[in-house]
């Protein structure tokens, strides 16, 4: 039971860091990434209290692996076609 409270207070403190840093990409990524893998913790300990099975996990193990991947092949795009990572440099973009 702690280890469901303390997947709770992990994201709020991803969320609440994701809320005040609002510069660089790459941050922002790592935060949502950390999000992520604390609803995932919440889930399998969740999943586990109740059912002892966690068959699920290893899907959304995989999702997040991919979503993480994609996310950082956007940045490095992004890097290449501007040379920095501020969000103020995505929002200004002309394609």
């Amino acid at each position: 039971m702690k280890l469901v409270y303390l997947t709770m207070v992990m994201f709020m403190f991803f969320f609440f860091s994701y809320m005040m840093h609002t510069t660089h990409i790459l941050t922002l990524l790592l935060l949502l990434e950390g999000m992520v893998l604390s609803m995932i913790g919440f889930y399998l300990c969740a999943s586990l209290q109740v059912s002892g099975g966690s068959s699920l996990f290893l899907l959304l193990i995989s999702l997040a692996a991919c979503e993480a991947g994609m996310g950082l092949s956007l940045l490095v795009k992004v890097l290449r076609l501007r040379g920095n990572d501020k969000l103020s440099s995505i929002s200004t973009m002309k394609f």
